[in-house]
């Protein structure tokens, strides 16, 4: 018990030399760039009031149509995967190729 009191006073005690000495670097500070922190500070404070903006998210991540899957591939398939889609001109994605390849195997059989 005491020596779990000792580490949390140590924390303590790191902590508030840390914020004294943040306290004696801004006192310490030229005027000039004590006023452009303060200026930064009153900034801060007021984009933390804004209310937040609402964008819409696109992509497959948000499509209801898409789901997340993993798959385990051996490295040296994936690299020359990447490779072969990189050089490909059409900037197809791994993604792209694999829902074509998927595709491709369900009509062939049925």
């Amino acid at each position: 018990m005491e020596n779990r009191k000792s580490k949390l006073k140590a924390v303590l005690d790191a902590a508030n030399k840390r914020e004294n000495s943040t306290l004696v670097e801004l006192a310490s500070a030229a005027p000039a760039e004590l006023e452009a922190k303060q200026v930064r500070a009153k900034e801060i404070l007021r984009s933390a009031d804004r209310a937040p903006i609402e964008r819409k998210r696109g992509g497959k991540r948000n499509d209801p149509d898409y789901e997340p899957i993993t798959v385990f591939v051996r490295k040296e398939t994936y690299r020359k995967v990447k490779i072969a889609l990189l050089e490909d001109e059409r900037n197809k994605q791994a993604g792209e190729l694999i829902e074509e390849l998927l595709s491709k195997w369900i009509d062939e059989k049925n």
